[in-house]
C-alpha cells in the first residue's frame, strides 16, 4: 500500500504516518451492509423518508493491541466504526485492513440498493436514469442533424 500524505510504501500493521500520530492515507473505500430495518419499520408509503434509517456499530475495529511505552506493555482498546443507513467510507488503511476480514460488510451498490430502497425509490432511481438515456440520446441526435446541414450547406 502507498500512503497519499507522505508517499511512503507500507505494510500491513505499519500504520503510522511520518507524522507519528495519525494513520496512513489511502483512496477511500466504501463498505455495505444489508441490515436495514424490516418493511414495518419503514414508513407510509408517500412520506418523506427519515436521513436516518438505521445505525449500525460494529466492534472491535481495529481489535485491542499491545503497545510498548515506557518499558510497560500498554493495552490500547479496540475500537468501532459506525454505518449509518448500511454505509461506512474510510481511508484509514487499518479500519479498511480490518474490514475486509470480516464477513458482512462487503455488499456491492446493487445489493445494497435492493436491500435499503424501496420499491419506489427504485423505480424513481429507474425513471431518472431514462430521462437522462432520453436527454442524451436527443443531444446526439441534435448534434447529428446539425453535423449533416453543415455538410448540406457545404
Amino acid at each position: 500500500m502507498k500512503c497519499l500524505v507522505c508517499h511512503k510504501e507500507f505494510v500491513v500493521g505499519d500504520w503510522i504516518c511520518e507524522d507519528n500520530v495519525s494513520n496512513h492515507v489511502v483512496p477511500e473505500k466504501t463498505y455495505r451492509a444489508l441490515d436495514a430495518p424490516a418493511e414495518p419499520g419503514r414508513p407510509a408509503e408517500g412520506s418523506l423518508m427519515p436521513i436516518v434509517r438505521g445505525r449500525t456499530v460494529v466492534c472491535n475495529i481495529p481489535p485491542s493491541k499491545k503497545h510498548m511505552q515506557d518499558g510497560e506493555v500498554r493495552m490500547i482498546g479496540e475500537g468501532s466504526v459506525e454505518f449509518i443507513n448500511g454505509r461506512f467510507s474510510t481511508s484509514n488503511p487499518e479500519l479498511q485492513y480490518w474490514l475486509d476480514k470480516k464477513p458482512g460488510y462487503n455488499a456491492t451498490e446493487e445489493q445494497w440498493k435492493n436491500c435499503w430502497l424501496s420499491k419506489d425509490e427504485l423505480l424513481e432511481e429507474k425513471r431518472l436514469e431514462l430521462v437522462a438515456m432520453t436527454q442524451r440520446l436527443e443531444n446526439e441526435r441534435n448534434e447529428l442533424l446539425s453535423q449533416t446541414k453543415k455538410r448540406v450547406n457545404a
